[in-house]
């Protein structure tokens, strides 16, 4: 079944893609050659240190162009970079409205409201319609709270959203809602297009608290809108597309990697059923195979439309041929290899797979003894092993040069200010100090970036930022959602080179613009310089303060989020320098020799790429370091490093590409070096 989470159409039979790789005919014929080698890049681990991080860099390169056709946005409009789903307090799923005593010596009583008589109700008023006053009574005191079923999820994928109107909320959808829906391609039954609205309300940056009540917070949604759903970019009606992945980082720029995000799903393949076992030497040949045939696996059998004409049928290995045991190896006893002729390989795959992740996992249940076959015995497949482990998989645009290194270099990370993936060129700053303070005036209160710079030390008086390299303050605010404004004072060097292209070189002079709030003279410094020094000094006053956020109540300048979670919202935004604004000195990123630009001009039209992760090990300590993985989203079946020998003897199929017998045997690629 395909989840709602795609957002390109799926024809792979057995696991769901996210993106349909066609040539530029259409043909489904597409002949293809997969190669791989092993690479390792450094990364960070826990605690400031260095892990050795490896992976299996695997290039499949087609006898003709790759299309591909990605849903995006309509003009004017963004992917939600807030969703808010909520739960009435009277809704029988909602199992946290009224929480349990703690003791025999407490009483909660909860006032919960009623549903409300109409969606509009509720759309005009959601907290009020989820928050439910609970009250704490015991001998020593009596207290209150609000307690709210509001949640902030990030599954808007192929939804969009006005821009200046970013949050969707809704209603939390039941099962039966996200499973009902029946237009993939349309949308028009999706949960969040039928209960979903858009608007430029916010609840603030945090959404539980024991001091929080969030039906006190303004939620003015009377600007809310339906939300749209996102294009098919497949040249069919008028629309643009398909593209090639090139074509998708040159026409959509940094939007491209979250467009492209998952896009190539390979599914790996072992070319038969046999299964190698080790660490079984303490058992015999009847209790291998009696564990095997205990195990279950279940499955839909459909005489008509989901889910009425569908009944779920559960069978053990057992009932399906059972488990045929091949016998020890001659050479070590600890090693046994088994098969199952009477399944077929996708009920093996399925057996297996599930077994593998009940057995590696950390929280799963299960038998714990140590001396159980489940605990001791390790199974992959004799030819394939790494298809059992579904190993965690990176998108890589198909670079002509320095794939890992260029990737890690120029698109793995979103540089985001204030977040952890700020390049270290980008490092700059002439600011000393950058705080955002309310001014009130005529009953009306404002709230102004004020700043000091490094090189005017008559500046003792913070002044209010106007403009920055040519570029006005607020148009770099703009671009972002949920970013403190003191970051993007501190990485107004990011911001420029993603709005503009251009940033002044290392030591060269720009202008930055200010005012100084008591007199309201506006000045322009242009013999500014930005350095590392006055970067790092300045980051480790705004860290040590957005720290404090839980401590603190900002009043101004979005302290309160947390700097590693700012998104930004409108991708393809560029801003325009003043034609009478040097820029002689600047840097220009958009044709750099070895830049982002580049090395996209570069990209080949008849491969796609991607990266297995294989595991991390700390350089300090030597032990298995899962920083990395977690950082970015890893999982797979197994927590057990991988190698390349994992992969040899896998064939994989990878949508329309195709090679001899109807699967792309992986081939060791030949090490080049220059």
């Amino acid at each position: 079944m395909t989840s709602f989470f795609s957002r390109f159409r799926v024809t792979l039979v057995a696991f769901t893609a996210f993106v349909t790789l066609v040539n530029a005919d259409h043909d489904l014929n597409m002949q293809c050659v997969a190669k791989f080698r092993p690479v390792a890049i450094d990364t960070d681990d826990a605690n400031g240190g260095i892990a050795r991080t490896s992976f299996l860099y695997v290039e499949v390169e087609a006898d003709q162009k790759i299309t591909v056709e990605p849903r995006i946005c309509p003009e004017g409009y963004v992917t939600p970079t807030k969703t808010y789903e909520i739960q009435y307090a009277s809704s029988p799923d909602n199992y946290w409205s009224c929480p349990e005593p703690w003791s025999d010596d407490e009483t909660i009583t909860c006032d919960i409201p009623d549903a409300p008589s109409t969606y509009d109700d509720f759309l005009d008023n959601p907290a009020s319609y989820s928050c439910v006053k609970v009250t704490y009574s015991s001998p020593w005191d009596t207290r209150s709270e609000m307690q709210c079923s509001i949640h902030d999820h990030d599954h808007g994928q192929d939804i969009c959203c006005p821009a200046d109107k970013s949050t969707l909320y809704m209603r939390q959808p039941t099962h039966e809602e996200w499973m009902g829906q029946s237009d993939w391609e349309g949308m028009s039954d999706h949960p969040q297009m039928l209960l979903g609205r858009c608007t430029a309300a916010r609840f603030g940056a945090e959404l539980h608290g024991n001091d929080l009540d969030l039906t006190a917070v303004p939620f003015d949604t009377s600007d809310r809108v339906s939300p749209v759903a996102a294009l098919r970019m497949d040249g069919q009606d008028g629309r643009d597309g398909p593209y090639t992945i090139k074509d998708v980082y040159k026409k959509l720029g940094d939007r491209a990697k979250n467009v492209l995000r998952n896009s190539f799903w390979p599914h790996l393949l072992a070319k038969d059923k046999i299964v190698k076992l080790t660490g079984v030497k303490d058992f015999t040949q009847q209790e291998i195979t009696d564990y095997f045939d205990s195990q279950e696996l279940s499955w839909d059998e459909c005489n008509g439309p989901p889910p009425e004409g569908c009944v779920l049928r559960t069978e053990t290995v057992s009932s399906l041929g059972g488990t045929a045991f091949l016998g020890f190896d001659p050479d070590d006893p600890d090693v046994a290899e088994i098969d199952f002729p009477g399944m077929e390989t996708h009920q093996s795959a399925q057996m297996l797979s599930h077994l593998s992740h009940m057995t590696s996992c950390w929280d799963c249940g299960g038998d714990f003894d140590e001396n159980h076959i489940s605990r001791k015995m390790k199974f992959g497949y004799k030819n394939c092993p790494a298809a059992l482990y579904h190993p965690p998989m990176l998108g890589i645009p198909p670079l002509a040069r320095d794939n890992i290194a260029g990737y890690f270099t120029h698109f793995h990370s979103e540089p985001v200010p204030g977040n952890k993936q700020i390049r270290s060129e980008m490092k700059l700053t002439p600011f000393k100090s950058a705080v955002s303070k309310e001014f009130t005036q005529s009953g009306t209160s404002t709230c102004k970036m004020l700043v000091t710079l490094v090189d005017v030390p008559a500046m003792v008086d913070p002044q209010e930022i106007i403009s920055i390299d040519g570029i006005a303050f607020s148009d770099l605010l703009s671009i972002y959602d949920s970013v403190p404004d003191a970051y993007v004072v501190l990485d107004a060097f990011t911001v420029l080179a993603r709005t503009t292209g251009k940033v002044p070189g290392l030591g060269k002079k720009f202008t930055v613009e200010v005012r100084d709030t008591t007199t309201d003279v506006v000045t322009k410094y242009t013999n500014i310089t930005a350095t590392p020094g006055a970067y790092a000094s300045l980051k480790s006053k705004l860290d040590a303060r957005n720290d404090k956020r839980w401590e603190q109540n900002f009043k101004c300048g979005g302290m309160d989020y947390d700097r590693d979670r700012g998104m930004i919202k409108l991708n393809d935004k560029r801003f325009e320098r003043d034609s009478a604004y040097d820029v002689s000195a600047h840097v220009d990123l958009t044709t750099a020799k070895g830049s982002r630009d580049d090395f996209i001009e570069k990209m080949k039209e008849t491969s796609i790429s991607f990266a297995f992760y294989l595991g991390s090990r700390s350089l300090e300590t030597g032990k298995l370091s899962y920083t990395f993985q977690e950082e970015n989203q890893l999982w797979s079946n197994s927590r057990e490093e991988l190698t390349a020998k994992d992969f040899e003897g896998c064939y994989m199929v990878i949508d329309s590409c195709y090679g001899e017998g109807g699967g792309i045997p992986l081939l060791p690629a030949e090490n080049a070096c220059n």
